[in-house]
């Protein structure tokens, strides 16, 4: 089955692979971050979460926006009898009627009889994404037209670096736009192959 195809049954009963795969225990506090155990985690003090293990240097950072929180879905698989509440992360904006991942993590899930238990984690950690977001936006809110434009030009630098650091070969760029026309201008011919370490596109 294609995964766009997926129903929020599909992916749950993938998960729980005829047991209790996925099953979350606890909410999980790390020196910066909180999380559920598996690989997505909100950082305490910046407006970032990560996916991956936490102590492992393997996984990407984002940052939160006000689309990003966690949301629970009550279940009852009628060919295996489990049951039990999903745990999702609204990773962006999503049609509420598709039935694909549209924009949604998997994290798990907690048996029925925990509800309360779950409601009040994620209580929390959407209280604390949602005053990372307003810090971040009411910060970005003070700076000043030289200000904001001193963090797109490192930002800019910094993604330079990364994809150099991947061994692309990467022209220079002044500021963001500059960098996405150029970067499509690289990929017209088709993907950008960043395994071979080259900008040579990948074989059809």
């Amino acid at each position: 089955m294609d995964e766009d195809d997926m129903t929020d049954e599909d992916h749950i009963r993938y998960m729980l692979d005829g047991g209790e795969r996925g099953l979350i225990e606890r909410l999980w506090e790390t020196k910066d971050a909180w999380g559920f155990g598996g690989s997505l985690w909100i950082a305490k003090e910046h407006p970032l979460f990560k996916d991956g293990p936490m102590r492992d240097a393997s996984g990407d950072i984002t940052r939160l926006t006000s689309y990003n929180r966690f949301e629970k879905t009550r279940f009852h698989l009628a060919d295996t009898g489990a049951r039990g509440w999903a745990v999702w992360f609204l990773r962006g904006p999503r049609d509420a009627a598709s039935g694909s991942m549209d924009n949604r993590s998997l994290c798990g899930w907690v048996h029925l009889e925990r509800e309360a238990e779950l409601s009040g984690w994620l209580d929390f950690l959407n209280s604390l994404i949602e005053t990372h977001v307003e810090k971040a936006s009411a910060a970005w809110s003070a700076m000043t037209e030289a200000e904001r434009q001193a963090v797109s030009d490192r930002h800019v630098q910094r993604s330079l670096a990364f994809f150099r650091s991947l061994g692309i070969s990467m022209p220079d760029a002044e500021n963001m736009d500059e960098l996405v026309d150029k970067m499509q201008e690289m990929g017209k011919d088709g993907p950008i192959d960043l395994r071979s370490g080259s900008t040579r596109k990948r074989e059809s």
